[in-house]
């Protein structure tokens, strides 16, 4: 008879073992590979928070100029001004670049005083520069809004604590899909293909990031807890 959902595992082989506990480990565990994330509970599932672009005069940026000051939301994440506006394709304030590799595009952020951050694909080497607020985000792996490989990034300039916290309650919506769909479709185990439905790549870049997000979020708040 299965224990309480609170001391309930549930082994998924050989994908993870995902605890239901209120202070989660996600594990994966296949090929040599293990990575733990320690997160909220799958269940008890949290809403997005929507933010409004108001930022506080008090509140803290991550990172120094030249330093640490990019920060990318992880494979196949889109930029949105907000959770209102994922319609919006392209930053109503903004600029668009092509043919242009990865390093060129944020160094034209670098030189750009306005630009908040950037997008890049990489199959097209398209660049668009921010100049407002990234104060939200989309993962378009499992759910694609466009045609072709998911192949984006939205990378964040100096993200206030307030934006960071944003976009990891986003990044903890995002690891709950995940294990809902390896449990769902990938019970046979991972694939190598990058893009693939079961990628062990994508599992693990955003058990990553949401670390990373974490990280960011403990430094730029001042807190130790993310």
């Amino acid at each position: 008879m299965p224990q309480a959902a609170s001391t309930t595992q549930l082994c998924l082989r050989p994908w993870f073992y995902f605890s239901l506990a209120s202070s989660a480990a996600f594990v994966l565990s296949s090929l040599g590979f293990s990575v733990v994330w320690k997160g909220i509970s799958s269940s008890r599932r949290t809403e997005p928070r929507i933010l409004e672009p108001v930022e506080e005069p008090s509140d803290r940026r991550l990172g120094p100029e030249g330093s640490d000051e990019f920060l990318s939301l992880g494979l196949s994440t889109v930029c949105r001004s907000s959770l209102k506006n994922i319609t919006e394709i392209v930053p109503m304030q903004g600029v668009v670049k092509t043919n242009l590799p990865q390093k060129s595009c944020e160094d034209l952020c670098i030189k750009d005083g306005r630009c908040r951050g950037y997008e890049y694909r990489y199959g097209e080497k398209r660049c668009e520069l921010w100049h407002e607020s990234i104060l939200a985000h989309l993962n378009v792996f499992h759910n694609r809004t466009v045609s072709g490989a998911p192949d984006f990034v939205c990378v964040v300039r100096q993200p206030t604590c307030r934006e960071l916290r944003g976009h990891k309650s986003l990044k903890n919506e995002e690891v709950n899909s995940l294990s809902f769909y390896l449990m769902e479709f990938c019970d046979t185990g991972p694939t190598t293909e990058l893009y693939g439905p079961c990628s062990k790549r994508y599992a693990e870049d955003i058990i990553q990031t949401s670390q990373r997000l974490c990280d960011a979020v403990r430094h730029a708040c001042g807190t130790a807890t993310c």
